[in-house]
């Protein structure tokens, strides 16, 4: 199975060794190419090429894989951070749905949608692991 991982950029390391560790244990592929794409470009073609990237990897994927934000979940929702508040992982997670592919949220439901009863939810990515 090819797996897609959205995560916030905050959490971009974090998703990357969880990568890691599905292709080590596990079958599964993972193919993300925003893992090796420079950051911090804020030039719009830059921004849209990767943009289109990474549907293209989220269609060719069978799964989704979304990592909620602790700072979220937690409920300090008051302030959130300004990397925290982009929406980019949700847009993909949101598109992915659309298109039927399978989903799982790792870290606990952080908007609304994360209550539809075929999301599928893993505490960490131990039971993730579980769930593969």
């Amino acid at each position: 199975m090819r797996i897609y991982i959205a995560a916030s950029l905050t959490m971009r390391e974090h998703a990357i060794a969880a990568g890691e560790r599905i292709r080590r244990e596990t079958d599964h592929t993972v193919e993300c190419r925003w893992f090796n794409e420079s950051l911090g470009s804020e030039d719009s073609g830059f921004l849209a090429g990767r943009a289109s990237d990474n549907l293209a990897d989220i269609r060719d994927a069978d799964m989704i894989v979304r990592f909620s934000d602790a700072e979220v979940v937690s409920g300090l929702a008051g302030s959130i951070d300004r990397r925290l508040a982009t929406g980019g992982r949700h847009f993909e997670c949101g598109y992915a749905y659309a298109l039927g592919k399978a989903v799982v949220v790792v870290g606990g439901r952080q908007n609304i949608f994360d209550w539809l009863p075929d999301i599928t939810h893993a505490a960490d990515v131990g039971q993730l692991l579980s769930l593969l």
